[in-house]
């Protein structure tokens, strides 16, 4: 597993930063109570300023490391706080001082085999051969410390920062973040097939064939949850996208970008994943069409046939070819696309918001690409 050098000096820079913040708060300064964040601004002549501001118990301290990495044209990488693409970043008042933000719970048999996998804003969760989920990376809201126990599940999901399951009666479970109801909200029925956990909302197929959501209701991600038969649902960041029967695919929410009028009318698709402002799906050959927001997520999609899995991410995607290759396209912040893994036998793969994780055919996890809260380095 690939191990990133900066991950040692951003752990003695916390470490540093604790002293800082005891001397200041000593003197008498008054800080914020509660300042966990991650913002970037673009300097002059293309550096990358990260500010990291570090949650302590008793306030923060802001510190700042210069030149991390440029992209090869000289523009700077940023990492958005679950943003869409012109920018805008959602707004997070929750006030939990919760202070580990670095953190992995396995709450299964302990196995080494993971079925499937499955990555969020800054965390993931897998899939064990027992059912049981283990999760790791950004705890902010607990979306890995409360993670339930136990084994028997048969399918997850991770949003933002909530991540939902479905158990072995087909009832869904979810926990984390809980804004907009995506935890208190979810449906209390079984019978479940499917579950698909967005930005800040949740799609779940039913055995009938019905699609139901929760959550976040802007841009009527729930009101204008489609109604018929369904085979497969995907929640994105404000739109979520829908199988029919037929193959056809129906999506519904926010447009900004096309991601719901630029759809393809054709039927006869096999698997449909919704991001952030896009979303890709695979045709009866294999072959892999992507709509909405652009700048490579759509027009560096693959051209050939055969893919077996598909995973649209918030501004890259990634996709399984017929031996098993990884294959991922569109923004290569944190090197999310160029150091995706070369070997083949790959079974299963997720792009997260700036990070991907795929398992081989051994059952094993491999990640890659940003790793600030260990969600790259600290894969089982």
């Amino acid at each position: 597993m690939r191990t990133k050098p900066w991950r040692f000096l951003r752990r003695g820079l916390l470490a540093l930063s604790y002293q800082a913040l005891s001397a200041a708060v000593n003197g008498g300064l008054k800080w914020p109570r509660y300042c966990f964040s991650i913002a970037t601004m673009r300097a002059m002549g293309g550096v990358k300023r990260i500010f990291w501001v570090v949650v302590l118990h008793s306030g923060c301290v802001l510190l700042s490391k210069d030149d991390l990495s440029k992209t090869d044209d000289g523009s700077v990488e940023t990492d958005d706080t679950a943003s869409n693409a012109d920018g805008d970043a959602d707004t997070d008042t929750d006030t939990d001082t919760d202070t580990d933000t670095d953190t992995d719970t396995g709450t299964g048999t302990g196995a080494d085999v993971y079925t499937a996998v499955t990555g969020g804003k800054h965390h993931n969760c897998a899939l064990d051969s027992s059912g049981g989920i283990k999760c790791w990376g950004d705890d902010t809201h607990d979306p890995v410390s409360d993670t339930p126990p136990g084994i028997g599940y048969a399918a997850m999901s991770a949003g933002w920062a909530h991540n939902c399951a479905l158990n072995s009666s087909g009832g869904i479970e979810c926990w984390g973040y809980d804004e907009n109801g995506e935890v208190s909200g979810t449906p209390t029925r079984t019978g479940f097939t499917a579950v698909s956990a967005g930005d800040q909302h949740n799609c779940a197929r039913h055995a009938a064939g019905d699609i139901e959501c929760w959550g976040n209701d802007d841009a009527g991600l729930i009101s204008a949850t489609r109604t018929g038969t369904f085979t497969a649902v995907s929640a994105g960041g404000r739109h979520s996208c829908a199988l029919d029967s037929a193959g056809s695919i129906e999506c519904w929410g926010d447009n900004t970008y096309l991601q719901v009028s630029g759809t393809p009318p054709s039927s006869g698709y096999t698997a449909v994943s919704a991001a952030w402002v896009h979303t890709c799906a695979t045709n009866s050959a294999g072959g892999i069409e992507c709509w909405g927001y652009d700048d490579g997520r759509c027009s560096d999609a693959p051209t050939t046939n055969g893919y077996t899995a598909l995973s649209a991410g918030e501004a890259h995607s990634c996709a399984i070819d017929p031996s098993g290759r990884i294959e991922c396209w569109g923004s290569d912040d944190f090197d999310v696309v160029s150091d995706a893994p070369e070997g083949r036998g790959y079974t299963d793969v997720t792009a997260g918001s700036s990070h991907s994780c795929a398992i081989d055919s051994a059952g094993s996890i491999e990640c890659w690409g940003h790793d600030l809260y260990d969600q790259v380095s600290d894969a089982p």
